[in-house]
């Protein structure tokens, strides 16, 4: 992969690779972990919800303002500054 995109001489990834002893246990065991916590709450979810299905709330004036913070806020968080 890294002579794929030329990456041989980064510098940044040769050290990353060299300590990799220091890093790979911890990115598996959290890999391990997120996957546990998927396996634990699917029982609770139908098979066809998503998580990361956002839905843009309705917006009650034109202004840009108000379209952002729909954008960057939760939906339940929006709703109470839109009070």
């Amino acid at each position: 992969m890294l002579d794929k995109f030329h990456l041989k001489e980064n510098e940044w990834l040769r050290f990353v690779f060299k300590i990799r002893d220091l890093w790979i246990p911890t990115f598996l065991r959290d890999l391990e972990f997120s996957e546990s916590l998927n396996n634990a709450f699917s029982h609770f979810l139908h098979h066809k919800s998503n998580l990361s299905t956002t839905t843009t709330p309705k917006l009650r004036t034109p202004l840009v303002i108000e379209k952002h913070a729909s954008e960057i806020y939760t939906h339940n968080i929006f709703l109470d500054i839109q009070k």
